[in-house]
């Protein structure tokens, strides 16, 4: 097998194996889960999109064909799908929560306030409360242009309730997730502006259980990818895009395919 493509992360390298399969090339992916045992740092060249030698010069074609067609202002690092973006979102509802706590007790009814982590005399966070003094809503401005990029709300008991992400920072809110009883429930992800979202993940008691990858044109699954434990453990994909799916493969822990089969 020849390295075709280093990924920024494990998603955004099974999104280009999935356009690969789609062009009648297969292939695996290698390290998609080194990247989680290095923590918030980067971990640059270890998701790896690997092909057969025979298939690299026309793979590396179609990759090239796929970038020249993605828009100038999305940096590579921030592909359509966040790499474990359900751990992302489910890290800062935990974070959410206990901080809701401490401002709820601290802050006057109907308030709005600001932090500072870094003390650079720019806020980080902006926090609303409702009349009641519970807090309402935190928005932020990560890239500091000014704009808000990501907001989080919660329900009358200050517990989260739904949030929206501008994870490519172009105005645009593509990344949305919702809460139940406070855990992460649902996230969607749509690129285009459409009706249909092009991924979604949903959670079991905060436990992710399913991603699904779609045609944002007509909302049809194209790749369904089944989790256990929070562990991808099988997918199933339309390659030749009639809406069924009609090829599985079997994960195994470090998420190597073990077993295809065709389905009927």
């Amino acid at each position: 097998m020849k390295k075709i493509y280093e990924a920024g992360n494990g998603v955004e390298a099974h999104m280009v194996l999935h356009m690969l399969e789609q062009q009648g090339i297969q292939g695996r992916i290698d390290g998609e889960y080194l990247a989680g045992g290095v923590g918030d740092l980067p971990a640059m060249g270890m998701v790896r999109v690997m092909v057969e030698e025979s298939d690299a010069g026309r793979a590396r074609e179609i990759i090239r064909d796929w970038e020249r067609q993605q828009p100038a202002a999305v940096d590579r690092e921030m592909p359509v799908v966040r790499s474990r973006f359900h751990t992302v979102l489910a890290v800062l509802v935990g974070a959410l929560i206990g901080g809701s706590v401490v401002w709820v007790t601290l802050r006057a009814p109907g308030a709005r306030d600001t932090v500072d982590y870094d003390d650079d005399g720019l806020p980080d966070e902006y926090l609303f409360y409702a009349r009641n003094g519970v807090l309402e809503r935190i928005e932020w401005d990560r890239n500091r242009d000014g704009r808000t990029d990501a907001i989080a709300t919660y329900d009358f008991k200050g517990a989260p309730k739904a949030g929206r992400q501008d994870d490519n920072f172009d105005g645009h809110f593509e990344a949305i997730y919702e809460a139940e009883r406070a855990w992460i429930a649902s996230t969607s992800i749509t690129q285009t502006g459409n009706d249909h979202p092009e991924y979604r993940e949903l959670f079991t008691h905060g436990v992710l259980a399913s991603a699904e990858y779609l045609d944002p044109a007509t909302g049809a699954v194209r790749k369904k990818v089944a989790f256990r434990h929070g562990w991808p453990v099988s997918a199933q994909l339309d390659t030749d895009g009639d809406g069924s799916l009609e090829t599985e493969h079997v994960y195994d822990r470090i998420g190597e395919i073990t077993t295809t089969r065709t389905l009927q």
